[in-house]
């Protein structure tokens, strides 16, 4: 795994004009959603818990946590459990699935 310095510097980069939110901050609030039991993080409630951030930004911030192994994406089990609100807030992965859920893969100290 990368070093956590450059990882975050790389992060700080794509979200240059994020304002305040940085790779620890995101990190924090993914592990504050957790499902105690599964460790999953339903997307919808990232997205709404940062809706001062455009949801692209958002996507781009989960993309790149999981392409670091930080997190899995989950895509979206296809039961049509989810309002339309929530499929909005939903990202397309790389596979070009719609995911709904993140698994907490790594979380650096």
């Amino acid at each position: 795994m990368a070093d956590i310095y450059d990882i975050a510097s790389k992060f700080e980069g794509i979200l240059k004009n994020a304002g305040n939110l940085t790779y620890r901050n995101l990190l924090d609030i993914i592990a504050n959603f957790a499902d105690l039991n599964f460790g999953l993080v339903f997307v919808p409630d990232i997205v709404d818990k940062l809706s001062d951030y455009n949801i692209s930004v958002i996507h781009s911030a989960l993309l790149f946590l999981a392409g670091n192994g930080h997190i899995e994406l989950r895509p979206e089990s296809g039961l049509n459990r989810l309002s339309q609100e929530e499929r909005d807030k939903c990202l397309v992965g790389p596979s070009g699935k719609l995911v709904s859920y993140i698994a907490i893969r790594y979380i650096a100290q």
